[in-house]
Order: C-alpha cells, then structure tokens, then sequence
C-alpha cells in the first residue's frame, strides 16, 4: 500500500487522503484485524461490498500473527468528485518527489512510510508490524547505488518509527532477492539486489518462437545493494550508502 498525504490543509482533501490508504491498505486488513469492511467502504460501494456471515467474522477477526506491509511509495491526494482508482474519489499527484526512472509508478518519500507505518498500528492496536516489501527498480548492471540510497533512507524512517514512535517493528524484506519477472514489465524492470542475465535464448520447447526467453544457463552477479545489505546484517545497524563503492562491488 502507498501512503497518501493530504495535497492541502483542507478537510476535503485530508478525507481524501484518508480514503486513499483504506481503499488500498484498510480494504483487506480490516476484515483480518476488526472482522469487517471500513465503514468507510460501505458508504461509498454500498451492496456492491459482500458481507460476511457470524461464522466468517469468527474466522477472519484476529487470525493474523503479525501485520505484514508491503510498501514502495506515496503521493499528494485531492478532493475529486470523480471515482477514480478503488474508487476513493481522490486525484493523485507525486509533484516533488523522486520517481524511479526504471519503475515509473514508484514515487519515493521516506517520511510517507513512516506515516503509513504509524496509521497500521494505530488502526490495529499495535501489532507486530513485518515489512513483506519494498523496493526500487534499476536496470543497471551492478552499480545500482540508487537502489540502495532508497533502502538507507526507508529504512532510517522505520527505525525512527520503533525508537521514537513505539511500533513493534520486527522485519524489513528487500524486493526482491534476485531480478526476476516483473507483471506485466516481464524482465525489463530490474528489482533485484542481485543481478540476473537470464541467459536469454530461443526456447526450444515453445510452440512458437517469437522472442527470446530466459534459459537454464543464467549468471546471476551482486550488485552493489547486496554489499549494502550484508554490512547491515552483519552489523546490525544503519550504513551509510557512501560506505560502499563501485570498486568494491566490482572487485568481489
């Protein structure tokens, strides 16, 4: 889920914003966590919402070990009058902030998921809060210092989250492990800490050849986020990106 802050100081918009965050987080969470769609939901679809029957709510309300988030960006939300996306009737800009030249969707704000870490715990009493994902998407070979300034800056708003605001915050999952396909994008969008070639080829086995296809014979090569990533591990705290250079990566 992306975080959505208010375009202004107007109540309206600030509704909006609000609307935003629950159509995409509150959506599946609520049901999990409170045993029901938000309130807000009903209003806006009405009968097109399903209900849940006595037994459903008995098997959904509080059967989750912990809150798993995903999260990559955020943007500034307005009033509309217009549906629009899950139907939160908001219009949505990234105006100011870093797109990801390779994942033109993704607009970075570090500060947007501190907020959004921050509205989880206080809508569902403070659980255990793991980050299933995040990430940023870079097609370069293995100098990808973009990627892991991103990392650095998220990750600094989280521990900010659990020192200052109190969230029990327990994991953070890079996205992803190594490139691979990407929806729609197929292998053009490159999210791994770890490169991968894909050894593309003809497939033999395809019924018709019309491009070329990853193979068995596939190099995968780390890039410069995962040295990051390994003196995070290994020293159990925040890194300067500026502490890993090109030289190092490339001669590993």
């Amino acid at each position: 889920a992306d975080w959505r802050e208010p375009a202004s100081f107007d109540p309206l918009d600030i509704a909006a914003a609000e609307r935003g965050v629950i159509m995409k987080l509150a959506w599946f969470a609520d049901p999990v966590f409170k045993g029901d769609y938000p309130h807000t939901m009903k209003v806006i679809l009405g009968d097109k919402l399903p209900s849940f029957n006595e037994s459903e709510v008995k098997l959904l309300n509080g059967s989750a070990d912990f809150f798993g988030l995903n999260h990559y960006g955020s943007g500034y939300a307005s009033n509309s009058q217009y549906a629009g996306w899950m139907s939160a009737y908001n219009s949505v800009s990234e105006a100011g902030l870093l797109q990801d030249p390779d994942a033109t969707w993704l607009y970075s704000a570090p500060w947007g998921f501190r907020k959004l870490l921050n509205w989880a715990a206080d809508r569902y009493d403070s659980p255990e809060i793991i980050v299933t994902e995040g990430g940023w998407a870079a097609t370069n070979y293995v100098d990808d210092s973009q990627r892991f300034d991103y990392y650095a800056n998220y990750t600094s708003e989280m521990l900010k989250a659990i020192n200052e605001d109190g969230l029990n915050i327990t994991g953070y999952y890079a996205w992803s492990y190594i490139d691979n396909i990407e929806w729609e994008m197929g292998f053009t969008e490159r999210f791994g800490i770890v490169y991968n070639d894909y050894g593309l080829g003809l497939d033999l086995n395809a019924p018709v050849n019309q491009s070329e296809q990853p193979t068995t014979n596939q190099t995968r090569t780390r890039k410069c986020s995962s040295y990051w990533f390994e003196k995070v591990w290994r020293s159990n705290s925040l890194v300067d990106p500026l502490s890993v250079s090109l030289d190092e990566c490339i001669g590993a």
